[in-house]
């Protein structure tokens, strides 16, 4: 699919298409919309430039989610979640 989208004359002498594309990526990525590889394609960079822009811009590379959190607690044998943190604790 490809969309097209019209920029003023004036926009596209200080933004050129391609930094449109990766700020587009790393806000959709930011806010969960697009998984990490998704927004790789649209910005059209690889997983390091990508996470190089994003830190950049200040975003996080990677986003910690509890269900992260509930898996990582299993493997070390803590239970799950905040069960297992209460058992240490």
């Amino acid at each position: 699919m490809t969309l097209t989208l019209n920029v003023p004359d004036d926009v596209l002498k200080r933004v050129s298409e391609q930094e449109m594309r990766v700020e587009l990526a790393c806000r959709l990525f930011d806010s969960q919309r697009l998984t990490k590889f998704e927004a790789c394609e649209l910005a059209g960079m690889s997983r390091e430039e990508f996470d190089a822009a994003l830190k950049v811009r200040n975003l996080p590379v990677m986003r910690y989610t509890e269900e992260m959190f509930r898996e990582d607690m299993r493997h070390v044998g803590g239970g799950a979640g905040e069960q297992g943190m209460e058992a240490r604790n």
